[in-house]
């Protein structure tokens, strides 16, 4: 599945969120990735619940204008 980040003018970070409907019966292993080339930026799934995850991206450089980043995002069951 791919969720867009928004990012405001000035801003270094933002954040994301993607619920699990239904959830799943025990914590997930998610990854998460950008192809965006327009600005240096990292993503990472930094809070991951059976229930959703939170996904962070980081700017090397604080945005001039308003981004939208796309980000990958796979969520699979352990085990």
């Amino acid at each position: 599945m791919e969720i867009t980040v928004a990012i405001a003018a000035g801003a270094r970070t933002a954040h994301g969120h993607v619920g699990f409907c239904p959830a799943f019966e025990v914590t997930p292993a998610v990854e998460v990735a950008t192809e965006y080339d327009g600005v240096e930026a990292t993503v990472a799934a930094a809070e991951v619940l059976p229930w959703g995850v939170r996904v962070d991206v980081r700017l090397a450089e604080p945005a001039e204008e308003p981004l939208e980043i796309p980000v990958d995002l796979v969520a699979r069951c352990q085990g």
